[in-house]
């Protein structure tokens, strides 16, 4: 993903054994266009065995 500059990554300048991983506007597009739709729409397959809760724990509601 860093390849194809989805995300971009840097030193956490309060801890520098850590590394910050941030998404990038073209992430964003890949994410809100291309991967969450298809997600939704295999989700929606699914039995309805999940509760609310559980269908809540995915983020992924539109």
């Amino acid at each position: 993903m860093e390849r194809d500059q989805h995300i971009a990554i840097a030193p956490d300048a309060r801890d520098r054994r850590s590394r910050v991983v941030m998404m990038t506007e073209s992430g964003r597009h890949v994410w809100q266009v291309l991967a969450k739709p298809k997600i939704l729409e295999n989700m929606q397959g699914l039995d309805a065995e999940w509760t609310g809760a559980d269908a809540g724990e995915t983020g992924l509601e539109e």
